[in-house]
């Protein structure tokens, strides 16, 4: 009838409104598809899973960077991620190989010789030791297959189920140092790491320990000295939220940097110490 009619032309405007804006979205997810599957950002992860509980080696990080696909900074970060999670820093005739490969590609190795005098210094070590929550909470599934999963769902369900699939795939295994510092710390349960901490509350009684006095926390600011980056503080969220009472977090940092970024700074201090 007319008043049908009439109400339909209404909500044209606001129906063509919300096809532009799934359209865009849509075309986003197909891009990052796209970029995913043309770089095998999958296999580049499930590599990096497996060299941070020790799984991989330098043969399966040779036998990737190999490969045309990938770009540059994907080869260079996980030659770095191998670098920082090998228990010992390789001999140099184990680098030569990889140096060759990265070389012939057209790759800066100048981040990797920084990251290698580092070790050589002992100014950092194996980082396997901070990885082991986060295995234990991936309960053996990997990136790789959430990716993979995340895909097949955008073609066969559509977008209410690639938003879910992409909160899924952020999750994963996102217990960060900072996450379990801050917890141990909210939760006041005791322990190593609260240990590590200082504590200063001025209405606290004097000589009242923070573990007795059991304090509530409502704000919490968490402030890196240094590049912040996204996933501590998605991780950093989604605790405050999964804890009981919930709390809110502030994070901060002295600058965010994304990955690429983080390997131009390594390049730059590479350079400085020639």
């Amino acid at each position: 009838n007319t008043k049908s009619l009439m109400n339909a032309v209404s909500s044209l405007p606001e129906l063509t409104e919300r096809k532009r804006v799934i359209d865009k979205h849509t075309n986003i997810a197909t891009a990052l598809l796209k970029e995913i599957k043309d770089r095998q950002l999958d296999n580049y992860c499930s590599i990096e899973e497996e060299l941070l509980v020790g799984k991989a080696d330098k043969t399966a990080v040779l036998k990737i960077i190999s490969m045309p696909k990938g770009s540059l900074s994907d080869k260079l970060r996980l030659v770095a991620t191998w670098l920082l999670t090998c228990e010992e820093l390789p001999p140099s005739s184990e680098f030569e190989e990889i140096d060759q490969v990265l070389k012939g590609s057209g790759a800066d190795i100048q981040a990797l010789n920084y990251l290698k005098r580092l070790r050589n210094l002992n100014l950092t070590g194996s980082q396997r030791n901070f990885t082991a929550a986060i295995a234990n909470n991936q309960g053996g599934q990997s990136s790789q297959s959430n990716i993979l999963d995340f895909a097949d769902k955008f073609v066969s369900q559509g977008i209410n189920a690639v938003a879910k699939g992409m909160k899924t795939l952020m999750s994963q295994g996102q217990t960060l140092a900072v996450t379990r510092a801050v917890q141990a710390l909210v939760e006041a349960k005791g322990g190593e790491v609260q240990e590590t901490y200082l504590y200063f509350d001025p209405k606290m009684p004097r000589g009242t320990s923070p573990s007795s006095a059991k304090p509530s926390y409502r704000d919490v600011m968490v402030c890196m000295i240094g590049g912040g980056n996204y996933l501590e503080y998605h991780s950093l969220q989604e605790m405050a939220q999964s804890t009981q009472p919930k709390f809110n977090v502030l994070y901060g940092a002295t600058e965010m940097l994304a990955p690429c970024e983080f390997l131009q700074q390594l390049s730059e201090l590479g350079n400085k110490g020639k």
